[in-house]
């Protein structure tokens, strides 16, 4: 029975350790048109720039914009973090501008950091 119970351990502790690191943090966000008044729920998402580099965007639907870094920020009541966000030329959302925030505290930046990680992994960074 220890044999058994160590064995499981052992199998366990192996594919935790592998796959912990290959799989990201995956939270949902508010992305808000104000020219329709309307709120989505969207994941992030990376947009390739060139091959070994990426952006961070929301994905809501036929909505996809790419976030504009400068206007990030942490709202001090609530401690959301928020910003805008550009939609994608090519998309049905190219041109529009939209805002968001986080539906949770502390969401944003674990998730971007897991983003991170998992991208460098593959021979990629976030474009400065």
């Amino acid at each position: 029975m220890r044999k058994f119970l160590a064995t499981i351990l052992c199998i366990g502790t192996i594919l935790g350790a592998t796959l912990a690191p290959a799989l990201a943090e995956n939270f949902t966000y508010k992305l808000y048109d104000p020219k329709v008044n309307k709120n989505y729920s969207a994941q992030v998402i990376t947009l390739s720039i060139s091959d070994t580099t990426y952006t961070l965007g929301l994905f809501a639907g036929q909505n996809v914009c790419a976030i504009i870094p400068t206007t990030m920020n942490t709202n001090p009541n609530t401690g959301l973090v928020g910003g805008d966000c550009v939609g994608v030329a090519g998309t049905e959302s190219g041109g529009k501008k939209f805002n968001w925030r986080e539906y949770s505290p502390n969401t944003f930046y674990p998730e971007m950091q897991s983003i991170i990680n998992e991208r460098a992994q593959q021979g990629k960074s976030l474009a400065k």
